[in-house]
């Protein structure tokens, strides 16, 4: 049987297939009534335009009102099959942008460590993230291709939510 020799050298070393991990810093919508998430790294800023429904789902969780409500979502159920079956989330990557749509993968492993992978939306990956508190982690060569966003945008033009309300100090 022949052996196949594998030539390292001309692998290329590249960084762009590392993660990196995001954080959703804020929830936004405009004046006509489009709804934005707000990504960091720490040092990087981008804005990512989600639809309405994904947009009250991900400001359930961010809210952390998953947390008390009386009505299970999807999402909640999932999580619950999942735990049921021995199965856990182990990766949630966001790994490619074709246009305005981003796709991402979770990465699942049960008690024996066999894993799966299925791909699913841009906001389903951030409502698990949320929800299961696994981190977002995006290919470090699609963030590259995000826009960046930078600080001197016009906050009178966006309805901000925050991960707190406001009203709990009265």
């Amino acid at each position: 049987m022949d052996k196949i020799k594998l030539d390292l050298s001309q692998v290329e070393n590249n960084d762009n297939y590392e993660t990196i991990v995001l954080e959703l810093e804020q929830i936004a919508s405009d004046q006509v009534q489009r709804v934005f998430v707000l990504l960091t790294d720490g040092e990087k800023k981008t804005m990512y335009e989600i639809n309405n429904y994904e947009a009250s789902m991900v400001t359930f969780a961010f809210k952390e009102l998953h947390k008390n409500s009386h009505i299970q979502t999807i999402y909640q159920i999932f999580i619950k099959y999942l735990e049921l079956q021995g199965v856990s989330i182990d990766k949630i990557v966001i790994e490619s942008r074709v246009g305005d749509v981003v796709y991402a993968t979770l990465t699942l492993v049960d008690k024996n460590y066999n894993r799966t992978f299925t791909v699913c939306s841009f906001a389903d990956a951030l409502i698990m993230s949320l929800m299961t508190k696994r981190p977002l982690q995006i290919i470090a060569k699609v963030w590259d291709e995000m826009d960046a966003f930078d600080d001197d945008w016009d906050y009178e033009y966006y309805t901000m939510d925050y991960d707190e309300d406001e009203d709990e100090d009265d």
